[in-house]
């Protein structure tokens, strides 16, 4: 190989080199744009989602919020028809406490404490003259299997909360706006009175066969 032959290959060597390196240098930069693109793509794809996910967390906290509202509306108009039902019947229930249980004290909404234990009873009427007794009245806008039992742990626990009336016969009076058929015969058996509304009245509804139950205990 002469000289020039020799300098002629290595001056294609190096050109060849330098071709390299510039390719290199070539695909190291779109390599570079990519990961740049890439990471661009990442960060607004990130940015979405955290923008929904906030979304999705106001529209989560919104639903929330109505559904509190609505459940406060609703117990609300429980608490207002309730509060309604028993203005309704008190002066009903007054007259047939009255009337037919000769009751001489007629008290509603009474309440008494007994250590940490509270009882709440609807009306509350006893006389301790003529017929000695008292009697217990719970009004429910619908009678329900819970109602019956939240009567009876009033009765239960009556002479516990109110000893001055053991002794007496204990009487107890369910006066419903509304009673499935069932409910009422169950009621009925237990010898409870029954009364229900008629012409924006409450009324006794019992029938002719009923054996009205005394609750009571003996004094101690």
């Amino acid at each position: 190989m002469t000289d020039e032959e020799l300098r002629e290959m290595v001056a294609g060597l190096a050109v060849s080199q330098a071709e390299t390196g510039r390719l290199s240098q070539e695909l190291a930069d779109k390599a570079e744009r990519r990961h740049a693109e890439t990471e661009e793509l990442f960060r607004k794809f990130q940015q979405e989602a955290d923008g929904r996910q906030q979304e999705a967390d106001r529209r989560q906290a919104e639903t929330d919020r109505q559904l509190r509202a609505l459940s406060d509306n609703i117990g609300g108009l429980n608490n207002k028809f309730g509060s309604f039902t028993e203005a309704l019947a008190f002066p009903s229930m007054e007259k047939v406490l009255t009337e037919e249980f000769e009751m001489e004290f007629i008290d509603p909404d009474v309440r008494r404490r007994r250590g940490r234990n509270w009882i709440q009873i609807d009306v509350l009427a006893h006389s301790n003259t003529g017929r000695n007794a008292v009697v217990v009245v719970e009004i429910k806008s619908r009678l329900r299997e819970d109602g019956i039992d939240q009567l009876h742990k009033i009765l239960e626990e009556f002479f516990d909360f109110f000893p001055e009336h053991r002794g007496k016969e204990l009487f107890a009076i369910l006066a419903v706006v509304e009673s499935p058929e069932d409910l009422r015969s169950k009621v009925l058996g237990e010898g409870i009175y029954l009364a229900q509304i008629s012409d924006h009245v409450f009324q006794l509804e019992v029938p002719k066969d009923f054996e009205p139950r005394s609750f009571s205990m003996p004094t101690t």
